[in-house]
């Protein structure tokens, strides 16, 4: 019994992560993993995020009252203005759009779609924690 005790003890002992949460989700705000300088549309409004601190990804979405191209767009620019490389981007139907990003070791990848109506959402992903 008091080997078993101790076994535990020794395995949750080695199981602890300083209290760092391995995954956080959220809403509302973009993540402070996201850099400073990563273009998000002004008026755009925050949903869903999530930090995976174990697998180094960091999604969110966003939602602008915009028509696909524009948030394509407005994307790509603001990519290139601050630096990011546009390694590809394309269509992938008539509603969706993804455009695949890199700078320095940070990639990463922005699914834009649309529902057609003038509301168009963007996931962004990529590998920073």
């Amino acid at each position: 019994m008091i080997l078993a005790l101790l076994i535990v003890s020794i395995l949750l002992i080695s199981c602890d992560d300083g209290g760092v949460e391995p995954v956080r989700f959220g809403k509302g705000e973009v993540p402070g993993s996201v850099p400073a300088d990563f273009p998000v549309p002004p008026h755009g409004v925050i949903g869903a995020t999530m930090v995976d601190t174990i697998n180094h990804r960091t999604e969110f979405s966003v939602n602008v009252e915009s028509d696909l191209l524009s948030l394509v767009q407005f994307f790509t620019i603001g990519l290139v203005n601050e630096g990011y490389v546009v390694d590809r981007s394309g269509s992938l139907g008539q509603t969706t759009w993804e455009i695949g990003f890199s700078r320095g070791e940070l990639s990463g990848t922005i699914l834009v779609s649309s529902d057609g109506g003038g509301l168009s959402q963007a996931v962004v992903s990529m590998n920073a924690t």
